[in-house]
């Protein structure tokens, strides 16, 4: 899936912090959106800023992250 350019995850009550550690290996990636995912926190954020390509995120929605 490296060649992945857009994800998006609505409403996924099972992602987690550690799934979000694991997009940094899609190389591609330019676009993610976790919109209401309540159970990623602050942590999601510091995995997401190594995702390489990454120019758009949308995170709305989500409680536990400040």
């Amino acid at each position: 899936m490296t060649s992945l350019e857009r994800l998006e995850l609505h409403q996924c009550k099972h992602i987690t912090d550690y799934g979000v550690s694991r997009l940094k290996s899609l190389i591609n990636l330019h676009s993610l959106s976790l919109v209401r995912c309540d159970r990623l926190t602050d942590n999601s954020l510091d995995e997401i800023k190594k995702i390489p390509r990454l120019k758009k995120l949308s995170i709305s929605f989500n409680s536990s992250i400040s």
